[in-house]
């Protein structure tokens, strides 16, 4: 079993914009990688003492993914 993180840091005043950004790279990431068996996917968020939002995602899978 492989992972593949996706992590997204940004102000907190654009969680809309961000959402739609890390979606979109989420969705580039498995449409290049068809071949892909997804296991589980985790998600987590913390803000930080600077006001910055850190969103993490973890897409555990099996098989090869290009890049990886």
């Amino acid at each position: 079993m492989k992972v593949k993180l996706f992590l997204k840091y940004n102000p907190l005043g654009n969680e809309y914009k961000n959402q739609f950004d890390l979606e979109a790279e989420i969705n580039d990431w498995l449409a290049a990688n068809p071949a892909i068996r997804i296991v589980s996917i985790q998600q987590s968020a913390e803000v930080g003492s600077d006001d910055r939002v850190m969103w993490a995602m973890s897409v555990w899978y099996e098989g090869s993914a290009a890049g990886a």
